[in-house]
């Protein structure tokens, strides 16, 4: 099992706007928390609660490479990272 950490922080210089650090203990998985970190850095709350990833990981193929319990990981990092941008706006 991956170990798996990420942290929403404020943007400091654009206000509104959230920013991810993520990071894994395997490189499969560490490459999507990068993507991830990527597509959700510098997006409010609101533009990430509305992220499509599922459009993302259709065109990367994502599902042909993943087994069944790495992508219902890769879900629940998702969902993760969508609380942790909630959690900010409280």
């Amino acid at each position: 099992m991956s170990t798996v950490h990420t942290a929403a922080y404020p943007d400091p210089e654009h206000d509104g706007r959230i920013l991810y650090a993520g990071d894994c203990d395997t490189s499969i998985i560490k490459g999507v928390v990068a993507l991830l970190v990527e597509l959700f850095s510098g997006k409010t709350p609101q533009e990430i609660e509305e992220l499509d990833v599922d459009a993302l990981f259709a065109w990367l193929h994502l599902e042909d490479h993943l087994s069944p319990n790495r992508h219902v990981g890769v879900y629940a990092i998702v969902d993760k990272m969508k609380s942790q941008a909630r959690a900010l706006t409280d």
